[in-house]
C-alpha cells in the first residue's frame, strides 16, 4: 500500500489501523534484532515492512509534504512518527545499524504508538 496523499489519520480507516500496528511490530522487531547485534536481518525487515508506506506520488524522499500526506485526527503524532521512522530507514540505508541514540528514538516512537492504540482502545 503506498500512501496517497490526505491519508486520514483517524482510527475509522482501517489503513491508518493497520499503518499503526505495523509499525508497531517493525519498532519491536527490529529493536530485538538490533539487540541481537543481527544488523542485516533488522535491515531487510525494516526495509520491507516500511517501503510499503512510502507517498504514492514522491520520488525523492527529501521533498515530501507531509502537511498534504497526512490529514484527520491523529495527523499530527502520525507525521511525527513517520518522519523518524524515515530518517532511521534513511540511517539504515547509509550504515547499515542504528547507533544507541537511533534506538532510544525507536523505543520512543514505540511508546507514541502505544499511546495512540490506548487511545483507540478506549474509544
Amino acid at each position: 500500500m503506498w500512501i496517497k496523499e490526505n491519508f486520514d489519520c483517524d482510527f475509522g480507516n482501517i489503513n491508518f489501523m493497520e499503518m499503526v500496528e505495523s509499525f508497531k511490530i517493525l519498532i519491536e522487531c527490529s529493536i530485538f534484532l538490533i539487540e541481537k547485534k543481527n544488523f542485516k536481518e533488522t535491515f531487510l525487515f525494516y526495509n520491507y515492512m516500511f517501503e510499503k508506506y512510502f507517498p504514492e506520488n514522491d520520488s525523492n524522499l527529501d521533498d515530501i509534504d507531509y502537511g498534504k500526506m497526512f490529514i484527520g485526527k491523529y495527523a499530527y503524532e502520525m507525521t511525527d512518527i513517520y518522519k523518524r521512522l524515515l530518517d532511521l530507514w534513511i540511517e539504515l540505508q547509509n550504515k547499515y545499524s542504528l547507533s544507541e541514540k537511533d534506538i532510544l528514538e525507536l523505543k520512543f516512537d514505540g511508546k507514541k504508538i502505544n499511546r495512540l492504540l490506548s487511545m483507540y482502545s478506549s474509544n
